[in-house]
């Protein structure tokens, strides 16, 4: 198993879901993390709540949908921290509507979140330098929306069955260069993607999972562990069951 301690992680979308519970996972496990979100306020309060449990961590406000925002928070971690170990695809931004509904402004911003982030992060990632012989790792969160389509979700699916394709090309690119490659695909979990107004009926308590639930399997992936990774996983699926038994389900 691949110790974390002294790692450093960049996490998109810290600010909130998770974002922020991963990036709290990494914390306990001995890890520098790198704070990367829009919503400055909420970055600092948990950095603050990493450091007062004994974490290390470091706030870089970015808007990983932008070029050269991308470029400056790899450049500032590196310059801070010296090198990137493992970079989380977390952003993202969800859409709910009939296609005749969206409006190119709507479908080209779920795009940037979901898709452009995730790859102007994973190729800063891999362009960045690192010391010979450090295993480096791309986690990144796509969804089960970019394995099977759903109505109402077209501009969402779009976005999530790209960053399917692109990760799965790029597995092949980075191995070359030492850089690990590992996609989740999650169904719904307990975060603010279900507050926005496209989403008038929030999914039933039995209907998800906690971002904390996501947040150990993704440490659990970056351990590089195979029975950690199983345990983990087997333990998600089973807590699944245990809440469809034993919350009704509701919401659409």
């Amino acid at each position: 198993m691949l110790s974390l301690k002294d790692s450093v992680v960049i996490v998109t979308g810290a600010s909130s879901g998770i974002g922020r519970a991963t990036a709290i996972a990494f914390a306990q496990k001995g890890a520098v993390v790198v704070l990367a979100a829009r919503r400055l306020d909420r970055l600092q309060a948990l950095e603050q709540e990493i450091s007062r449990a004994g974490g290390r961590s470091l706030v870089i406000q970015s808007d990983v949908t932008r070029e050269t925002e991308v470029e400056r928070l790899f450049a500032e971690a590196l310059q801070q921290l010296g090198r990137v170990d493992i970079l989380v695809n977390n952003a993202g931004h969800g859409l709910r509507g009939n296609l005749v509904d969206t409006s190119y402004a709507d479908w080209q911003a779920v795009l940037d979140a979901n898709l452009t982030s995730v790859f102007l992060c994973s190729r800063a990632m891999a362009r960045s330098a690192a010391p010979p012989g450090r295993k480096r790792h791309i986690i990144t969160v796509g969804s089960i929306g970019g394995l099977i389509a759903a109505p109402s979700a077209s501009a969402y699916g779009a976005a999530k069955r790209g960053v399917t394709g692109f990760m799965r090309a790029i597995r092949w690119e980075l191995r070359p260069l030492g850089i690990k490659t590992t996609t989740l695909y999650p169904a719904r979990v307990a975060t603010e993607f279900f507050d926005i107004d496209s989403y008038p009926r929030k999914p039933g308590r039995g209907q998800m999972l906690l971002p904390a639930d996501l947040a150990r399997y993704i440490v659990a992936i970056a351990t590089r562990s195979v029975t950690r990774r199983a345990a983990i996983r087997l333990w998600l699926i089973l807590k699944r069951i245990y809440y469809l038994a034993r919350y009704p389900l509701q919401g659409s």
